[in-house]
């Protein structure tokens, strides 16, 4: 490097007039940059702003849509959750229903002597369908508390259903009926048998005995029904206890 040539130091300090001077092309194509690019600057702020005017639109005009969309899903939720609580509602009541299918009968033995605490003392025999798990249980309890109570029985304890002889014009189809019904009863639940006419509505010791049983019986759901056996002797209760409710 020569001692008299500048350093690239000092050409960058130089004064602004010391400089070469811009031909004609090079300051018409300066000027064109210097357009294009205030264009892009000025478009793009337009741009910006337009876009942030449609965003404002959109919030401000779309919101009373959104607002229906989210009360309609909030409806929707509050539907599923109500279907899915009665369904499980339903469930459990199945469930309870299942169990107390599933557990045997019995008598509150208390309050069935309470009931018929101001009824005469009754000749009575017990019945039971040896087909019905609980049945035998529930006979003797039945039998227990009418003894206990002063009710007069021949028996020493409940006896088992069997078959038993109808009337000469259904001898065909008698033996296909249930015990229960062979002996006067119904097909289910419990039954009050007397020789007389069965009327509920009666405040006879028969239909008094029903309704006393009715309310005392534990469990399951069950029936206690007003039967007929016209070949009974008078003055006898028969009380028949069939199987549970189907």
């Amino acid at each position: 490097m020569s001692a008299n040539a500048p350093s690239p130091t000092e050409s960058r300090n130089q004064p602004a007039s010391s400089l070469k001077p811009m031909t004609e092309a090079e300051l018409t194509d300066a000027a064109w940059w210097a357009w294009f690019w205030g264009e892009i600057e000025h478009w793009s702020f337009l741009a910006v702003v337009v876009f942030l005017a449609i965003e404002f639109a959109a919030l401000k005009f779309g919101a009373p849509f959104k607002e229906k969309i989210d009360h309609a899903r909030e409806a929707r939720l509050a539907e599923l959750t109500t279907q899915a609580k009665e369904a499980d509602a339903r469930t459990k009541e199945a469930e309870l229903q299942l169990l107390q299918i599933r557990f045997p009968r019995s008598l509150n033995i208390d309050y069935f002597k309470n009931e018929i605490d101001s009824m005469a003392r009754e000749n009575f025999e017990v019945l039971y369908d040896v087909n019905a798990p609980d049945a035998q249980n529930l006979s003797i309890n039945i039998f227990a508390a009418l003894r206990q109570a002063g009710w007069r029985n021949g028996q020493k304890l409940p006896s088992p259903l069997g078959p038993k002889e109808g009337p000469q014009d259904l001898k065909d189809i008698w033996p296909l009926l249930p015990l229960t019904q062979q002996w006067g009863g119904g097909p289910w639940g419990l039954s009050v048998v007397t020789n007389a006419s069965p009327d509920i509505n009666q405040k006879t010791p028969a239909a008094r005995l029903v309704l006393a049983l009715g309310k005392s019986i534990v469990g399951p759901p069950s029936q206690t029904t007003l039967g007929r056996d016209v070949t009974m002797p008078n003055g006898l209760i028969r009380i028949i206890v069939g199987p549970k409710l189907p």
